[in-house]
């Protein structure tokens, strides 16, 4: 799990449905978990990322709350949401299919053609009925635009791509790394606080290498 994901609800409740889903959940027992609506709002979601030969395209959700508000102050749950600020753009970027790079080429196509790719950052505020625990539901409320995120393609040139994959492998990420007046909220975000600590120590200790922080020249020195 990243902190976006290209489907508006997620497919577990808690750290034991997800730990059924990993090994291999029965369908049946996921519908009746789910129920139809929320069975059937999955398999779009993901047969719609699976088909997608290029993710520039998508659009991309949270899925789960995080609070917004000062620590002193009244706290509301959000979810986020990244759109294409001009969705017609999207059956202009390349999708071919017929190669096994399929995801990065498109990706390096689209920068070829656009000067930028531009997403409206959107945030929904959790209604009176809107439930923060459980991930698996959508909330009712309608999404604000509150900025804007643009990739430019002269800050991604193809050359870049390859250091980029090694710099990002030995990154680390865990959205409980954040100010108090964003904390992650609900139950499938408690059990990634420690999920995400001990998958990141396994995979520097697989890959031989030292946690690091990041810095601005390290950023720089990719390019």
């Amino acid at each position: 799990m990243d902190i976006l994901l290209a489907a508006e609800a997620f497919v577990a409740r808690d750290n034991f449905n997800y730990g059924q889903i990993a090994v291999g959940e029965n369908p049946v027992k996921m519908f009746l978990r789910l129920g139809l609506k929320r069975t059937k709002d999955l398999i779009k979601a993901v047969s719609t990322a699976k088909k997608e030969a290029n993710p520039l395209r998508l659009n991309y959700f949270s899925t789960v709350p995080y609070r917004l508000g000062s620590a002193n102050g009244p706290k509301k749950a959000v979810k986020y949401r990244l759109t294409l600020c001009s969705p017609e753009d999207a059956a202009k970027f390349p999708a071919v299919t017929d190669t096994p790079e399929k995801l990065v080429k498109n990706i390096e196509e689209t920068f070829h053609a656009f000067d930028e790719v531009c997403y409206n950052f959107q945030m929904q505020w959790a209604g009176a009925n809107d439930k923060v625990e459980d991930a698996t539901t959508k909330w009712k409320g309608d999404y604000e635009t509150v900025a804007q995120l643009r990739i430019k393609s002269s800050e991604n040139p193809p050359q870049a791509i390859g250091g980029r994959k090694e710099f990002c492998e030995n990154l680390s990420f865990n959205p409980w790394r954040t100010l108090e007046v964003h904390k992650p909220l609900g139950r499938i975000n408690r059990a990634r606080r420690t999920t995400y600590l001990m998958s990141s120590m396994y995979r520097h200790h697989e890959n031989r290498v030292e946690v690091q922080e990041p810095t601005l020249e390290s950023f720089e020195t990719i390019h």
